[in-house]
């Protein structure tokens, strides 16, 4: 009787009726049939509860995560410098740029040149039939040789050397802008991955806390100084630590990619960042500001690209005489 007064209700009910028919040897049909309903209605519902419970203990879905004993892999260490180095190198748009730095200095060299082109010689052959008073006609060869060159005047060759200069001088300004814009773009992903760096650091310390409190406060449980809850909270505050490292792992890791795609190292060479995240202080006055807006390489570029355009329209003009 103790047992049953220390049992639940429902499995009370269950042994009280199951008790009482044994006793009774199922003299009293009537009582019999209300315990099996009682019985029958405590068991459904035991087995709703236990599905709704069960419903509501499934755990939510986690990041895969590494192992806290795993030792992360070997990342080769990359320096500001160095990866600033590699971007004027190999960095794609800047090496596209000065790959037609070659044809445009040729360019250069030929409108330089005295004359526009080289001269032409010309040979033409001619077999013209003669007739003759009382004798068969005569077949003659004739021979024509000529040498033609065209001479620019009126400013013609200067036109051609401006334009070829300004084409050449834009063309450098472009690459200086192409190199600005790598080093720009080296340098956010350098410094994002610098940061991603850090915060798996911090994340790993948050790991390694929570775990440390969720196995003290278990601990506090076995001796009786904390609840069940307690501990649930701690070990689910812990689980969310895991997968917030884990998170913050995938996205250094997408850090790491991008800022190998930008130097073209192979897959299997990503970087590890080695510097510091401050930012120096500086003073940067109105007037300096306008001043470097109106230096950019790029508006040079398109300066000297309307200049080009405009001696070479120039140039197009005919106004030369062939000798």
């Amino acid at each position: 009787m103790k047992r049953l007064k220390d049992a639940p209700a429902s499995r009370r009910m269950t042994a009280a009726c199951n008790v009482h028919v044994e006793e009774r040897s199922m003299q009293s049909s009537p009582l019999a049939q209300a315990c099996a309903r009682a019985a029958a209605t405590a068991a459904a519902t035991s087995a709703l509860l236990f599905a709704a419970l069960t419903v509501q203990a499934q755990p939510a879905p986690v990041v895969p995560r590494l192992a806290l004993g795993t030792a992360p892999p070997a990342w080769p260490a990359l320096t500001l410098p160095q990866a600033l180095a590699l971007a004027d190198s190999a960095y794609p748009a800047l090496k596209s740029r000065q790959a037609q730095l070659a044809a445009a200095e040729g360019a250069q060299t030929d409108a330089n040149a005295l004359l526009s082109s080289n001269p032409v010689l010309s040979l033409e052959q001619t077999r013209r039939s003669v007739p003759l008073a009382g004798q068969p006609p005569e077949s003659r060869r004739e021979w024509h040789t000529g040498l033609s060159q065209p001479l620019e005047i009126a400013g013609q060759r200067g036109y051609r050397r401006d334009a070829a200069t300004a084409a050449l001088a834009a063309l450098r300004s472009e690459i200086e802008d192409a190199r600005r814009v790598a080093r720009t773009t080296v340098s956010e992903r350098f410094h994002r991955v610098l940061a991603r760096q850090q915060r798996v650091a911090l994340e790993g310390e948050a790991v390694t806390l929570f775990d440390e409190t969720a196995v003290a406060i278990q601990k506090r449980r076995v001796a009786g100084e904390d609840t069940r809850l307690d501990a649930n909270i701690a070990a689910v505050e812990a689980e969310r630590a895991h997968n917030q490292l884990a998170i913050s792992q995938e996205q250094l890791l997408d850090a790491r990619i991008e800022l190998a795609t930008s130097l073209q190292l192979p897959p299997s060479n990503l970087p590890q960042a080695v510097g510091d995240l401050g930012m120096p202080q500086r003073d940067l006055p109105l007037a300096d500001l306008l001043a470097s807006v109106d230096a950019q390489p790029r508006l040079r570029a398109l300066r000297d690209r309307e200049s080009s355009a405009s001696a070479d329209s120039s140039w197009s003009r005919p106004a030369s005489i062939r000798t």
